[in-house]
């Protein structure tokens, strides 16, 4: 962050990148639920979450297990997310972790996570062509060499041709299939 950013949407773990890299800038920023593009949905957002597992193979699995349960306990998952930054994965929390949390805007996102307008971001196959062509957008707009109009339009065109191409691949393969 340069202090040249007037908004930009992220995730809790943000606090902790603020705190870490720019200590002065603590006081400097705030957080606010991002509008939706329904006025009518409140407290719209994306709900992801990190996931332990055991890999098939392992060969410490009751170790394993061992570990994500003492992860999963509610003083050591408090402990965890507060030194992420993050909410708590747990349905309820104590009362400490909310007043003593690292995140001075943990509160919000415990909020939105509650939102019954909380979903989990949708699997989507060309998601890295996605990403690349977006990046590309993104640069080529701040380069003044594509007006906002003009660069979403191509944008819209080459990604359509590419989920075109998807989905016609997905009816071959269960045509194949039957």
């Amino acid at each position: 962050m340069a202090s040249t950013v007037a908004m930009v949407q992220q995730g809790t773990f943000f606090a902790n990148m603020i705190h870490h890299d720019n200590p002065s800038m603590d006081s400097d920023w705030g957080v606010a639920v991002f509008p939706s593009a329904d006025p009518k949905l409140n407290d719209v957002t994306y709900c992801n979450c990190d996931v332990l597992t055991i890999p098939r193979g392992a060969k410490h699995k009751k170790e394993a297990f061992e570990f994500i349960a003492f992860v999963n306990r509610q003083d050591e998952m408090e402990k965890l997310a507060n030194l992420g930054c993050k909410i708590s994965p747990l349905v309820k929390v104590t009362d400490g972790f909310l007043e003593h949390h690292n995140n001075p805007y943990i509160r919000v996102f415990d909020k939105l996570a509650a939102s019954p307008n909380a979903h989990p971001t949708e699997l989507v196959p060309i998601l890295p062509e996605i990403n690349d062509e977006l990046t590309s957008f993104t640069q080529q707009l701040i380069l003044l060499q594509v007006t906002p109009e003009d660069g979403l339009r191509q944008v819209q065109e080459r990604l359509q041709q590419k989920y075109d191409r998807f989905m016609e691949d997905q009816r071959e393969r269960r045509s194949l299939a039957f």
